[in-house]
């Protein structure tokens, strides 16, 4: 869990194109996971895995950044909680993002 002043942890995973998030994704943090898919496009990744198991709240600004970073490539979501699979059903975007157990 993310340090009580920050809001959201948004880290390396194993292999390049992962980007691990812990914490809350939401209008005060998306410049983070902005920056770190940013970073992956300018070094030519674009097929992005987010470990998303830690994730503990999305809200409508995060699930734009989301799609932002699925418009240059694949971003396939890791380890989902159920109700972050249900929020993507019920807002449409279930279709977006593949899922990897």
């Amino acid at each position: 869990m993310p340090p009580m002043d920050e809001l959201l942890h948004v880290g390396p995973g194993a292999e390049p194109h992962v980007i691990v998030l812990d914490g809350e994704l939401d209008m005060s943090t998306t410049d983070q996971l902005d920056a770190a898919v940013a970073e992956r496009h300018a070094a030519g990744i674009t097929a992005i895995t987010l470990d998303v198991a830690a994730l503990a709240f999305i809200d409508s600004r995060g699930l734009r950044s989301l799609l932002i970073a699925a418009r240059s490539g694949i971003v396939s979501l890791r380890r989902p909680s159920p109700a972050l699979l249900r929020l993507l059903q019920v807002s449409g975007l279930d279709g977006h993002f593949p899922v990897i157990d």
